[in-house]
């Protein structure tokens, strides 16, 4: 047996069944594409300066935001995900998530950039 395939089998092993594994594994999915997304403001730092006209300190703060309201959802959408239907949750987080990076993108200015993003 490859190593990947002991790995995979302990994996399912420890999370009670492929069911388990496979929940676990999408949520995996859409934390690291979460991080992708928080990671590209920084990475773009430069263009979102020069596109929407804001200095060093603010584009820090755009960051700051984004991230201080991120960490502050994580505690009450974790409670809601243990108390209620998932699937839902994780639904209306997803609608919701797209329709804040549409606007995101249609707005033009600093200060209604924190507010889209999450």
């Amino acid at each position: 047996m490859k190593t990947i395939d002991r790995i995979a089998a302990g994996i399912i092993r420890q999370l009670e069944g492929r069911a388990s594994a496979r929940v676990v594994t999408v949520l995996a999915l859409v934390f690291a594409l979460s991080s992708a997304d928080l990671g590209a403001i920084g990475a773009l730092a430069i263009q979102l300066k020069r596109g929407l006209g804001i200095s060093e300190t603010q584009s820090g703060l755009l960051l700051t935001a984004s991230f201080l309201v991120g960490a502050g959802a994580t505690l009450p959408f974790g409670w809601l995900v243990d108390r209620t239907n998932r699937t839902r949750v994780l639904a209306f987080r997803t609608y919701r998530r797209d329709v804040a990076t549409a606007d995101a993108y249609a707005r033009r200015t600093f200060t209604g950039e924190p507010i889209s993003r999450r």
